[in-house]
């Protein structure tokens, strides 16, 4: 297993003066995509970023501002976080979730909506230069996702 080691002390802390210094998150890297709206029974790669440095990935979050998403067994919608590489050939699956369980996966608006993370941590490393996208898939006629953003949360590492 490859070690990582933590950069956040190479990166300039912002920090405001109201904060307690504990309380300063200046290591975290927050990468935010804006979802348009995504319609029924369409899989669209709505946003994404190309890394600046050799980053971790710590958490991913979709926000729904548009009203939520009802989550159906047979017609649902997947958030899915791909690592594409540097030449956009690679398919690496950072992150994934769908709405497909009626009990656990409504998306109600404003209210956080945790995107399931790769449990294999070489999946979750994404080296300078390489872009990660998110995209919105569709399972037979699929369901409407309206807007929405995805909060990509990374780590700096060496």
């Amino acid at each position: 297993m490859a070690v990582i080691r933590d950069l956040g002390s190479h990166f300039p802390i912002y920090r405001s003066s109201t904060l307690a210094r504990e309380t300063d998150f200046w290591k975290i890297i927050t990468y935010p995509v804006a979802i348009v709206a995504a319609t029924a029974g369409s899989g669209d790669v709505v946003g994404g970023f190309v890394a600046p440095h050799r980053m971790i990935v710590t958490g991913v979050t979709l926000m729904d501002v548009d009203g939520g998403v009802t989550a159906n067994a047979t017609d649902y919608a997947t958030v899915v976080v791909t690592n594409k590489g540097a030449a956009a050939g690679e398919t690496t699956v950072v992150a994934t979730r769908a709405t497909d369980t009626v009990t656990t996966d409504d998306v109600t608006q404003y209210v956080p909506w945790e995107v399931t993370l790769s449990t294999t941590q070489a999946d979750l490393i994404i080296e300078r230069g390489e872009a990660v996208i998110v995209s919105i898939t569709k399972a037979n006629s699929g369901v409407a996702v309206g807007q929405s953003i995805v909060s990509i949360n990374t780590k700096a590492i060496e």
